[in-house]
């Protein structure tokens, strides 16, 4: 007869599906005690990352339609592109999963990370680059991931 209250009763023997459930527990605590703006620039992370895997496929098939004409070599700079930004898409990723962690590192990363991204986006824009509405779309998540991340509020979240 299977009694919960028996560690070494649950289904798999071991008590690992109990260690399961206060591992969601203890998620759910963390998140439930994240700031609002922390909560808001993880949401903002995470559509970066996607419109950054976008725009990394759409690069991929640009030298994919580039080799179809008759271009055997790549590109170096579309090859370099390609490499940095997929290092960004993994950093990017990496720090939106540590924000339940309250780390000042995670911060700081981040920060760094979205300073740059606003750079290279202005850099884009002032050198007639794509003036479309994705880079400003882009500049626009990296400011405000910016301003959310480097509140006072957020500050004290990742200093506790």
């Amino acid at each position: 007869m299977y009694d919960p209250r028996m560690r070494s009763n649950t289904p798999d023997g071991d008590g690992s599906t109990e260690l399961r459930r206060a591992a969601v527990q203890a998620e759910r605590e963390q998140l439930a005690s994240m700031p609002g703006v922390v909560k808001a620039a993880r949401i903002l992370l995470w559509v970066q990352l996607l419109l950054g895997v976008v725009s990394l496929l759409m690069l991929f098939l640009a030298e994919e339609a580039r080799r179809s004409y008759g271009f055997e070599r790549s590109s170096s700079a579309l090859v370099w592109t390609g490499l940095v930004g997929l290092a960004w898409l993994l950093t990017l990723g990496w720090l939106g999963n540590s924000l339940t962690d309250r780390r000042p590192m995670v911060r700081t990363g981040i920060l760094i990370l979205e300073a740059f991204a606003m750079l290279m986006y202005v850099v884009a824009l002032f050198n007639g680059g794509s003036t479309g509405s994705g880079v400003m779309l882009e500049l626009g998540l990296a400011f405000a991931v910016s301003i959310c991340v480097g509140g006072a509020e957020a500050e004290d979240y990742f200093n506790r």
